[in-house]
């Protein structure tokens, strides 16, 4: 399992994040694009500018703001980035047009002087400086540092990237055998994003301590981003409000429940329970075949296959439970602690897969996939 940040890094990164950032809401006819060219000093340069009649604001454009962008303006992505990168002057004057022809209003999230997030007036903002203020010191009283425990509850992994925050915790004194030596943790975590790229969650989280591999299994608790439409006739920023505020509290209050319900013995003792009956679906067909086919049906790219079928090999457990495992070690193969991430709830679904789906891949052959690709 990636370890990301420090404990006390991650809470530098979001305080600093906290006073950087600012959030917008734009009629979409007060925005307009352009390029800044390339130079042998530097690269091209794409800008959005928020003007009113007594205002301006110029930013640099994110990546997922440029993905935000293309979608909301039904530019095919292709198109859009081929745009950008062969004729930039042309990407400028579609965005332009769109942006103009039907406006509407937005909400422009910014970190940094640079416009993070394009999102719908009516996004519910819950930022990760707050929520770590609520978590943080609920499961960690008196936190010291990276790997602090206190009454059995330990950080084992916290990473915030560009569209995500990561918290994963393990419960000491929550631990069991899956089968004779393999013991394994219960924990939880929470993941949020401040760039609208899913729910905010708290989930069940297990850490296996015989290779400190995570896997995320699906209990929990999922609040979707949406809150109150709001309007703007130019551009306005965006403040914490007593709206905002009551709103937040309701969820963080949702939250500790739901962290105090993971943090059960009963709770982990059911978990437990199907982990083991993980351990009795064998596969019985090619191991190879089995892998692509897994890889088909949750999306893993080609690296990923083979990382997954080296590790499945490796380990020598060619059970529901070692074909998970194998997933959630290649989590520690990829350079995103995003992607490993997903890649340890890919790990989760494969040990609760249903039984059609598991058969798919446990009986899998050679012949049978040339068969289907052609």
């Amino acid at each position: 399992m990636k370890t990301g940040r420090s404990l006390q890094d991650l809470a530098i990164e979001l305080d600093r994040q906290a006073k950087a950032k600012r959030d917008y809401i734009v009629n979409t006819r007060h925005l307009d694009v352009s390029v800044i060219p390339s130079t042998p000093e530097k690269p091209q340069a794409e800008l959005l500018s928020m003007v009113s009649s007594n205002a301006e604001e110029v930013m640099n454009i994110g990546r997922t703001a440029h993905s935000q962008v293309a979608t909301r303006l039904a530019i095919p992505s292709r198109y859009y980035h081929r745009m950008r990168e062969e004729a930039p002057d042309l990407w400028a004057r579609n965005v332009n047009h769109w942006l103009h022809d039907k406006p509407q209003t937005r909400m422009v999230r910014t970190l940094d002087d640079s416009c993070r997030a394009f999102l719908s007036s009516s996004y519910r903002r819950l930022d990760n400086f707050d929520l770590t203020q609520v978590v943080l010191p609920m499961v960690l009283p008196g936190i010291a540092g990276n790997m602090h425990t206190t009454h059995g509850t330990q950080v084992t992994s916290c990473e915030v990237t560009d569209d995500y925050l990561h918290l994963k915790f393990a419960h000491t004194l929550l631990t069991g055998e899956v089968m004779p030596g393999d013991v394994v943790q219960a924990g939880f975590g929470v993941r949020n994003s401040e760039v609208g790229l899913g729910t905010y969650e708290v989930f069940f989280f297990l850490l296996r301590l015989v290779c400190s591999n995570g896997m995320k299994l699906p209990f929990g608790y999922r609040k979707v981003h949406l809150g109150r439409s709001k309007s703007a006739d130019q551009f306005q920023e965006l403040f914490t409000d007593k709206s905002k505020a009551l709103e937040d509290a309701t969820v963080f209050s949702q939250t500790r429940d739901v962290i105090a319900g993971l943090a059960t013995k009963d709770k982990f003792n059911e978990t437990l329970a199907m982990l083991k009956e993980s351990t009795k679906d064998k596969l019985e067909g090619d191991v190879p075949a089995a892998v692509k086919v897994l890889g088909n049906q949750v999306s893993l790219t080609a690296d990923e296959e083979s990382n997954v079928l080296t590790h499945l090999i490796e380990g020598g457990d060619l059970s529901k439970w070692g074909v998970a495992n194998a997933v959630t070690r290649a989590a520690e193969d990829v350079e995103s602690y995003d992607r490993a991430s997903e890649l340890e709830a890919i790990g989760g679904k494969v040990v609760l897969m249903a039984k059609p789906s598991w058969q798919q891949i446990a009986e899998a052959t050679s012949k049978q996939l040339t068969k289907t690709s052609n």
